[in-house]
């Protein structure tokens, strides 16, 4: 993504504090939604289950914070306050059988 934040705004006047404070610029925030099923059936004195586990169900794209000087862009470069990565995996998803005895 380009320019996550407007960038002009961390230009001051040469000899002068700029009016940013900590906290000012904030990344994507994150909506994971996770799911899981499972069903047990009983076989006399022992019984299964069977387990689905989805993660990141909707398959959201997470992007990562933006390039600011302590990630490595610092003020003037081309990548500052760009984002490009993301910070989660996409969706997963996993299947288990268990016995009880």
């Amino acid at each position: 993504m380009d320019r996550w934040f407007d960038t002009s705004c961390f230009d001051p006047a040469q000899y002068r504090f700029g009016t940013y404070r900590p906290g000012d610029a904030r990344g994507p925030s994150v909506f994971d939604t996770e799911f899981s099923a499972a069903k047990r059936t009983a076989l006399g004195s022992r019984s299964f289950e069977m387990r689905i586990d989805v993660f990141d169900r909707f398959d959201n794209a997470h992007f990562a914070n933006p390039s600011v000087g302590t990630t490595g862009a610092t003020f003037g470069a081309a990548a500052f306050g760009t984002i490009s990565s993301t910070r989660l995996t996409s969706r997963e998803a996993q299947v288990g059988l268990r016995l009880l005895f």
